[in-house]
Parts: C-alpha cells; sequence; structure tokens
C-alpha cells in the first residue's frame, strides 16, 4: 500500500483510503462483501472496488470504476453521491460464465470519526441482472 500512496502523489492523487464493506443486494436477498480504495482526483474521489456476492449455484463478482463528489460537508457527517461503470462477473454451478457491463449511481453517508464508516446505496444498471443494493463499509 506503500508503493501505491507514493505512486499516487506523485501523479497528483490525494488521500489514497483502502477500506472494506458489506452488504445486501435486496432484489435477490444475496450478501455481498468487497474491497476499495479511495483516492482524490481534482474535486472527484475515485473509488475503484470489487466486490464478491455470495449467491445460491454460482459465483458473482463485481469490478467498478466509480466517483462520487462531496454534496454536504458537516464536522461529523458528509453525503456524497456519484456513479461509474464496471463489470459483472458470472458463472453458475452448471453453463457458460458470463461477463456483463455495468454502470453504477451511488449515494451515501460519510462520518467523521475513526475508520470513516459510511453507508451507501447503490442503483447497478447490467444486462438482465439491475438490483439495489444497500452498503455499509469503513476505511483505513
Amino acid at each position: 500500500l506503500s508503493l501505491a500512496a507514493t505512486l499516487c502523489r506523485a501523479a497528483g492523487l490525494g488521500g489514497l483510503q483502502p477500506g472494506v464493506r458489506g452488504g445486501i443486494y435486496t432484489d435477490s436477498d444475496d450478501l455481498f462483501i468487497g474491497a476499495d480504495v479511495k483516492f482524490n482526483v481534482l474535486m472527484f474521489n475515485a473509488d475503484p472496488s470489487v466486490e464478491y456476492v455470495f449467491i445460491d449455484g454460482g459465483t458473482m463478482m463485481t469490478f467498478n470504476a466509480d466517483a462520487f463528489i462531496s454534496v454536504l460537508n458537516l464536522p461529523a457527517v458528509s453525503g456524497f453521491v456519484g456513479g461509474g461503470v464496471g463489470l459483472m462477473y458470472l458463472k453458475p454451478d452448471e453453463g457458460d460464465s458470463s461477463q456483463d457491463p455495468l454502470v453504477n449511481v451511488i449515494a451515501g453517508v460519510g462520518f467523521g470519526v475513526p475508520f470513516s464508516p459510511y453507508v451507501m446505496v447503490k442503483w447497478v444498471f447490467a444486462d438482465q441482472n439491475d438490483g439495489f443494493v444497500i452498503a455499509a463499509g469503513v476505511r483505513f
């Protein structure tokens, strides 16, 4: 991580914050875990992530390149909105795997306390796999 932080500073990127999150895809009641790295790019916060979704009968993962902006900046709480693009990987136990492009629309609230906890909602638009996600996470 220190190498990544050095590279980000050299490229003019700042505030490298790795994090973990978990939540639920509400349409299917499937839980997920994920990891992300938030960093500043100009006036945006970039937030690439990977998520593993616990589905019955197969494997599902998403790889996301999201960005957001702050819409509320108070000492103890901040709001954010944004979106991004990604790839959904789905491999049923029987049958062929698929990789579908996706679009995310995100809104959330972060808290100004240690570990920077946050909650967010995410609308995922993918070929025949649209969904609504509720997540919570922390940053280090």
